[in-house]
């Protein structure tokens, strides 16, 4: 029985522990720092890597129907799903990929 109430009482700690790193997206959108970056020009985008022929390798997700390709993005940030804070400037050239349009960033953080 002693057994039983440990394990219970383990289980109820693990269970209970909520980590604030993993915010749902509508809390986030409304949190002090998503709105400081935001109106200081930053945009917020996931790093997302491809194995589709013809698409870019590596992309930024801004939504589900818009994607940039970095065309300066350096090896440090070239890991799937990476959260980044970017300002960049839209490129007048062809695209390199179906789905996303080229830009250049000007600066870039880890989220």
């Amino acid at each position: 029985m002693k057994f039983l109430k440990f394990t219970f009482i383990l289980v109820f700690l693990f269970t209970s522990c909520n980590s604030q790193k993993n915010m749902d997206t509508k809390t986030f959108i409304k949190s002090e720092k998503y709105k400081e970056m935001i109106s200081n020009g930053y945009t917020f985008g996931v790093i997302t890597k491809s194995n589709v022929k013809g698409d870019c390798e590596y992309s930024i997700k801004i939504s589900d129907s818009l994607y940039y390709d970095p065309v300066n993005l350096s090896d440090l940030y070239k890991k799937d799903m990476l959260e980044i804070w970017f300002k960049f400037t839209r490129m007048r050239r062809m695209n390199r990929c179906e789905k996303a349009s080229p830009i250049t960033i000007n600066e870039i953080i880890k989220k």
